[in-house]
């Protein structure tokens, strides 16, 4: 199983791809999200499981309102914005700077 600094940058490739970004934005539900995302990641031989998957998912968009991907996280995420170190939560992305101020 490959460590999630490992996974994070694998998802951070795949999600320099603004076709695949616009299918997750228009995804209707976890299950969709996490096949669109393992599908792709498997064509590059990559090892996002649904484990790992249903914890980015859950730590973004369980935290705040509206439970969708913005293009703002999904850039983040893309663009290294969000921690390596740690599991993916909603202070690594712009919404609080990264500064931890209360929202982890």
């Amino acid at each position: 199983m490959a460590e999630a600094g490992t996974k994070m940058r694998e998802l951070q490739e795949l999600l320099q791809d603004e076709s695949l970004r616009t299918r997750i934005e228009r995804a209707s539900d976890f299950d969709a999200v996490t096949t669109l995302i393992e599908e792709a990641g498997s064509a590059k031989g990559y090892s996002l499981d649904k484990e790992w998957l249903y914890g980015f998912y859950a730590d973004v968009l369980f935290a705040r309102a509206p439970t969708t991907f913005t293009e703002s996280e999904l850039m983040d995420v893309a663009n290294g914005m969000m921690s390596q170190d740690s599991a993916p939560k909603l202070c690594h992305t712009a919404s609080c700077g990264g500064n931890h101020a209360g929202c982890c």
